[in-house]
């Protein structure tokens, strides 16, 4: 299986980047936390305090996640770990697997929260919402960026069926 070349991993990165930002937002009507990634991410520059939105700080919260989402994780994915992760149609799922273990282990205490969040105001429930969108942005990232022509394939049959 071929392994995605660099401009599809961006596209893909960039369009599962906008879905998963907008999907947290969703959250509360499933009872879960709303998670402003920009806000998170500009405790990063803001002495470990959320973001106010749209300060700069949140601006810069944002552009850190776009910048990875977009650029640095898509080609992160395409580049170094495609060839060694696990299952043709699960290699996006585990990469998002391996990003809610990193930003669990990682970022969360980096912003003060604490291991798995523990520190946030609903530990539980921000994780499990953390999980959902990473997922799903690994699943998007593998899915559209194909690797071995998938996306190409699929694109090529439905037009076939259509016609």
């Amino acid at each position: 299986m071929e392994r995605p070349n660099a401009p599809q991993a961006i596209g893909a990165g960039f369009i599962a980047t906008v879905l998963t930002t907008l999907l947290p937002f969703g959250g509360p009507a499933l009872g879960l936390p709303p998670i402003d990634f920009a806000a998170t991410l500009g405790a990063l520059v803001n002495g470990g305090q959320a973001a106010s939105p749209l300060s700069g700080a949140w601006w810069s919260g944002l552009t850190i996640h776009v910048v990875a989402g977009t650029l640095v994780l898509p080609l992160v994915y395409a580049r170094v770990l495609f060839a060694i992760l696990p299952g043709r149609p699960w290699k996006g799922a585990t990469f998002g697997l391996i990003l809610w273990l990193l930003s669990q282990v990682v970022r969360m205490p980096a912003l003060r929260l604490g291991f798995f969040g523990t520190n946030a105001p609903r530990p539980f429930l921000g994780a499990i919402a953390i999980l959902i969108a990473d997922l799903l942005y690994g699943i998007l990232l593998g899915w559209i960026s194909g690797g071995g022509g998938t996306a190409e394939r699929f694109a090529v049959g439905h037009a076939r069926r259509a016609a």
